[in-house]
């Protein structure tokens, strides 16, 4: 944490709204991505259970 304050101390409030929109916008593609995966897998187990059932 101590590292974290160290980069952070004299940049901009301009320099400072940019690292945040930054890593939101990382983290949103990160949760995307990981709820597309689970989404796909749920799909998958989904048509097992119909194609088991037919």
């Amino acid at each position: 944490m101590e590292q974290l304050a160290n980069n952070i101390q004299g940049i901009t409030f301009e320099q400072l709204a940019q690292n945040i929109l930054a890593l939101d916008g990382s983290m949103r593609g990160l949760a995307v991505k990981a709820i597309n995966r689970t989404a796909t897998l749920r799909n998958w187990i989904i048509g097992g259970y119909i194609i088991e059932y037919e």
